[in-house]
């Protein structure tokens, strides 16, 4: 052999046996990872939008009607979006709220909804 490919052959040695380490290293020394908590997504903003209802922490059944009042910057279109959130902050539904007068001011501005909420959906939770 010549001692060109001596070298290299050593090199390449040395390499393969430093990344050999580094991974048993990384295999045995790992932290396990941190269990993800679920993030509650349900948010009160008094100012911005208010239901009137149903209220807060109520039993619905498979038709919500939702009722209240949104700050005119609030919608988009004359729309925006609706969730319907259980205890656990599992999306039962999801739906969209409608203006019932002219949205386009910074005043408050009824709206409604009407979310079919399934007996399926509900009973995934």
């Amino acid at each position: 052999m010549s001692p060109l490919k001596i070298i290299l052959t050593v090199i390449l040695l040395v390499m393969l046996s430093g990344y050999a380490t580094y991974g048993l290293f990384n295999l045995f020394t790992a932290k396990p990872k941190e269990e993800v908590k679920p993030v509650k997504t349900y948010v009160e903003l008094p100012s911005l939008v208010t239901v009137s209802d149903p209220v807060k922490n109520s039993v619905i059944g498979d038709m919500l009607d939702l009722k209240g009042e949104a700050r005119g910057y609030w919608y988009f279109e004359g729309q925006f979006p609706v969730s319907v959130i259980d205890d656990t902050g599992y999306i039962v539904a999801q739906g969209t709220a409608k203006a019932l007068g002219d949205w386009k001011t910074t005043s408050m501005v009824p709206f409604e909804s009407h979310i079919d909420v399934t007996s399926s959906a509900r009973s995934e939770t």
